[in-house]
């Protein structure tokens, strides 16, 4: 009888390697699983959408065209190369400051807003 291989420790016997092992085919290529799928819905629907100032985009526009025509005649809001219509364009779409200004709350801070953003388009 032919005693086993003795590892490091003489109580713990070595590894057998296998004879062989034959190399797993290259490349292998896994198809996607297919997405989960069930006959109820996993969660509730959204709430409709909130909007700044409780106005759609829209409804704010126009409610900002109309404060910005206290002080500026509204003819000027028609034609795009005025400092009056890039100003009020700027103020209604592309103003970044927070809290939204609401035309119904902070008419005072929209108006000055408004004026300097006219004279700055004025002096471009």
């Amino acid at each position: 009888e032919t005693p086993a291989p003795v590892g490091p420790n003489p109580e713990t016997p070595a590894p057998v390697e296998p004879e062989t092992l034959a190399p797993s085919p290259f490349p292998i290529t896994f198809a996607p699983s297919p997405a989960p799928t069930t006959n109820q819905p996993t969660i509730e629907p959204s709430d409709s959408p909130t909007f700044p100032c409780n106005l759609t985009p829209d409804q704010r526009a126009a409610d900002i065209r109309a404060l910005m025509s206290t002080v500026t005649d509204p003819v000027l809001f028609d034609d795009p190369s005025t400092p009056q219509a890039q100003a009020l364009d700027w103020i209604t779409n592309e103003d970044a400051i927070e809290p939204v200004l609401c035309p119904d709350v902070s008419f005072c801070g929209m108006v000055q807003r408004y004026i300097l953003a006219a004279f700055y388009y004025a002096t471009e």
